[in-house]
């Protein structure tokens, strides 16, 4: 099964080649993936690794705006198992768009307190006040569900970071 990872485009050419190829295709659509190995620095990088990178360095959280923003943030170990069911799965295959995501709005102040530490708040930026992944397609084709809660994943990241 070719997989696409990202981007409605792309996943509308994956249904378009499955469709007119007969190439079984799927696509898997992640929400803010986070675990060891991520990137902290540049424009996207997301705020778990930016918040873990802050603490390291003695810096304080810095917070866009109130923190009331919520995004669906999710294990990477999560996102690895649902390639892996999706590869699997005599139930996917013709350009199917399958949300990835943990299906749980966590807002950036929650965040800021499972990394600990003091917290400075910037002016607001322009971004989407929440994000959330319906995950039930990926339930109910894959038979995935998330496993790792962002305290957890988090609490991970923090002593690998030496940070407990």
């Amino acid at each position: 099964i070719s997989a696409c990872l990202v981007g409605s485009e792309m996943c509308i050419r994956d249904r378009v080649w499955s469709e007119v190829y007969g190439l079984p295709t799927v696509c898997l659509r992640y929400f803010n993936v986070y675990g060891s190995r991520m990137d902290p620095n540049g424009a996207y990088a997301l705020a778990v690794g930016k918040f873990i990178k802050q603490r390291q360095e003695g810096n304080p959280i810095t917070i866009w705006g109130d923190g009331t923003h919520s995004r669906d943030f999710t294990h990477v170990t999560d996102v690895v198992n649902a390639n892996l069911l999706a590869a699997e799965s005599a139930k996917v295959g013709k350009g199917e768009v399958i949300n990835i995501g943990a299906g749980k709005n966590r807002t950036v102040n929650e965040l800021a307190a499972a990394v600990g530490g003091p917290t400075v708040n910037e002016p607001e930026r322009l971004e989407p006040a929440h994000a959330l992944a319906d995950n039930r397609k990926a339930r109910e084709l894959l038979g995935w569900e998330p496993t790792i809660s962002l305290e957890d994943g988090v609490a991970e990241l923090k002593k690998a970071a030496g940070l407990t």
